[in-house]
């Protein structure tokens, strides 16, 4: 994995507190969710956990998310979930000239702005 990959995921490393509204989400309009996203390097830092607990449409969602740098890449990576429902879910995350992280996922897309060290905003599109 090359440095300025890691450098950026870096930016990641913590516990954050998410929150947000479902706007275009038809029946779901409206709704609150709010949970939390852990990022973690998995020993060896070569692959990065993210752990999610949220509670959104209704429910909690509980996922586990490996992030595995691409061969031959020095910006993106394959991101592979597995939730406590049973769905597996693949996607690639990349980050952009501006630093902004990009998840391509099959259900979902979104893009992340880091503000500073302690926040950051996400725009997210449901497929």
């Amino acid at each position: 994995m090359g440095i300025e990959l890691r450098s950026r995921m870096n930016r990641l490393v913590g516990t954050w507190r998410s929150q947000g509204r479902v706007v275009g989400g038809g029946e779901h309009e409206g709704e609150e969710w709010r949970g939390f996203d852990i990022y973690e390097w998995f020993p060896g830092e070569q692959h990065m956990v993210h752990r999610v607990d949220v509670d959104i449409f209704g429910g909690r969602k509980e996922a586990l998310e490996f992030f595995t740098p691409r061969a031959g890449s020095s910006n993106s990576f394959d991101q592979t979930s597995f939730d406590a429902a049973g769905t597996i879910e693949r996607g690639v995350g990349s980050f952009d000239a501006e630093g902004r992280y990009h998840n391509d996922a099959e259900g979902a897309r979104a893009v992340v702005t880091f503000h500073d060290g302690n926040s950051m905003s996400a725009h997210w599109e449901l497929r």
